[in-house]
């Protein structure tokens, strides 16, 4: 295994054009967005949590399964519709009491990283403040400037759909 891992990295350091989309993949950067709930963190956790339902409330999730659960972690696979069919799997950690769920990327289709998490704080009764990390990285096929567009402009929406969803709720 390990002679076939570095036969593969001298192979990318002799060829320029394949060096620099080791370096591209490599690259990626954590983006963070917060917005303003009107419910409690509790509300706004509990619908967070809620996996199965997310393909009711975000537009391009065609389906969601969740599977090993244990604790507080799951392993929840997302099947979305963008250009094609893609699928990845994350596994997230559940924090009731601090109201933070993280995510660790597991396998998937187009990326080879999702990492992120949600941090719930109240600002005052019945108002909290959502904040929104993620950091993701594509495939090799995936510019970084096509990858930025997708994260920057699916955020703002997918952001306002689960405030959306979570203020009807509450």
């Amino acid at each position: 295994m390990r002679n076939q891992l570095n036969v593969k990295r001298e192979a990318r350091e002799k060829n320029s054009f394949a060096s620099r989309f080791t370096l591209h993949e490599r690259r990626s950067s954590m983006i963070s967005k917060k917005i303003t709930i009107n419910a409690t963190p509790q509300q706004c956790f509990k619908v967070i949590t809620d996996y199965k339902n997310y393909p009711k409330f975000l537009e391009d999730l065609k389906k969601i399964d969740v599977k090993k659960r244990k604790g507080n972690t799951c392993e929840v696979t997302h099947h979305i519709e963008v250009v094609k069919d893609i699928s990845y799997t994350l596994l997230m950690t559940e924090h009731p009491k601090k109201h933070i769920v993280e995510w660790t990327f597991v396998c998937g289709d187009a990326m080879r990283d999702n990492n992120g998490s949600w941090v719930l704080k109240e600002i005052k009764k019945g108002q909290t403040q959502a904040t929104y990390n993620i950091e993701i990285r594509f495939g090799l096929f995936v510019p970084s400037f096509v990858s930025k567009i997708l994260t920057e402009q699916h955020l703002p929406k997918l952001l306002k759909a689960f405030k959306k969803r979570i203020e009807t709720n509450s």
